[in-house]
């Protein structure tokens, strides 16, 4: 037997893009906030990774008397793009929300204790239309797990 093909629809193949492209955000993001962390220790300046996650506290990190010139330099690019990064996710996030609403299954799934909106919008871009799925059996096979008893008969 030939395994099948499934195709997405357009509107899922592009909020998949999206959610990949935010997710590329979120990590360098989350590389340039270690930097910070690491340029400040290397200035003698201990902090904690989670100090850095607002807008407000990251433009603190300029303030610190003890930075040498170059230092300095360097963080006010990096807090810059950082904050950059920030208004592009929020703006991903805005059409993601606006997209994924429109999808088949959307709240079906976002009803599940546990999966909000950004959850249950990836998980759709990733599954395609849910009803390409003969039933919840072929769903979770699809994604490679067994639940016995969970929401089927395991016989």
């Amino acid at each position: 037997m030939l395994p099948e093909v499934r195709i997405k629809d357009d509107a899922y193949v592009e909020i998949e893009s999206l959610t990949n492209t935010r997710n590329k955000l979120v990590e360098l993001r989350s590389s340039l906030k270690n930097k910070i962390h690491n340029l400040l220790l290397s200035q003698g300046i201990l902090t904690k990774k989670e100090q850095f996650s607002s807008d407000k506290s990251l433009e603190k990190v300029l303030e610190y008397e003890e930075l040498s010139e170059t230092v300095r330099f360097e963080l006010k690019i990096i807090v810059n793009q950082i904050l950059s990064l920030n208004e592009s996710i929020k703006e991903i996030d805005k059409k993601l929300e606006e997209l994924g609403k429109s999808l088949s299954g959307f709240t079906n799934i976002t009803s599940i204790k546990g999966i909000g909106t950004k959850t249950g919008i990836t998980l759709l871009a990733v599954i395609g239309n849910i009803n390409d799925f003969e039933n919840e059996k072929k769903l979770f096979s699809y994604f490679g797990l067994v639940l016995k008893g969970f929401l089927y008969d395991s016989k």
